[in-house]
């Protein structure tokens, strides 16, 4: 009687256990994500830069999503941030890294300046207009007056071989005499950078870390189901037996 009942307990917990994680490991089976992105090289050729983080696997949710985003790839721009507008962007763009670069007062855009520097071969500043009349600064290493923060906009300076010329302050000014003394000396005028104020304020300079999300497919790892539904079966009579191996002596031990 007391082995029947033994048998009987050991089958149930064994059942149960078996039935329980069964359960688990069905709603919860091992997927593997990115595996379309691998078949072919083609594939692998356009997602060179991610091709080694994949596949990803994960034990998913079986009635979940199909596709799910992965941030498996990132890049780094700069965004000037006022100290009151910090926060809310860090909580809006939650997911991105803040990185601080340096605090700025000062803003400032580079503008090219034209002067000439000879004439009928003669080098010399023969014609220089007053850089100031236009506006301008000159920054150089030592000045006590130069911004110690600041920020540097180069766009102006940036519009090809011809309109980094056409850009400089002073050319609408020197147009006609640059453009005849050029057509006689190709080096009778020099060009240069200077620097027009723009506005000032209170900025920290952040660089700042954009995660770059694919969406991949998921794919069911159905051999590793099955070596998880076998290693269940073990696992559950390993179990079951230890546990009626102690329940019997206790209940022997209530009955007398």
């Amino acid at each position: 009687m007391v082995d029947k009942m033994k048998k009987n307990n050991f089958i149930k917990i064994s059942a149960a256990i078996f039935i329980l994680l069964a359960v688990i490991i069905s709603l919860f089976p091992p997927f593997e994500f990115g595996n379309e992105k691998l078949r072919t090289l083609s594939e692998r050729r356009i997602n060179s830069k991610i091709i080694e983080k994949l596949p990803i696997k994960k034990y998913d949710f079986l009635f979940g999503s199909n596709k799910k985003y992965f941030a498996l790839d990132s890049y780094t721009f700069q965004k000037l941030f006022t100290k009151e507008s910090l926060k809310s962007y860090k909580e809006k763009w939650n997911d991105k890294r803040f990185k601080f670069i340096a605090a700025i007062d000062s803003f400032f855009t580079a503008i090219g300046f034209l002067d000439q520097l000879l004439l009928n071969g003669n080098r010399g500043l023969i014609y220089k207009p007053n850089y100031k009349d236009y506006g301008l600064v000159i920054f150089r290493g030592g000045i006590m007056d130069t911004p110690k923060n600041y920020a540097i906009d180069y766009s102006e300076v940036l519009g090809g071989s011809t309109n980094f010329i056409q850009n400089s302050a002073d050319y609408w000014d020197v147009k006609s005499k640059y453009e005849k003394d050029m057509e006689k000396d190709p080096i009778s005028w020099s060009w240069h950078l200077l620097y027009r104020f723009d506005s000032a304020g209170t900025y920290d300079k952040y660089f700042v870390t954009q995660p770059v999300y694919y969406l991949l497919d998921r794919k069911i790892l159905f051999n590793e189901l099955m070596v998880e539904y076998i290693l269940d079966f073990f696992v559950s009579i390993i179990v079951g037996y230890l546990i009626s191996k102690l329940k019997i002596p206790v209940r022997q031990n209530l009955n007398l």
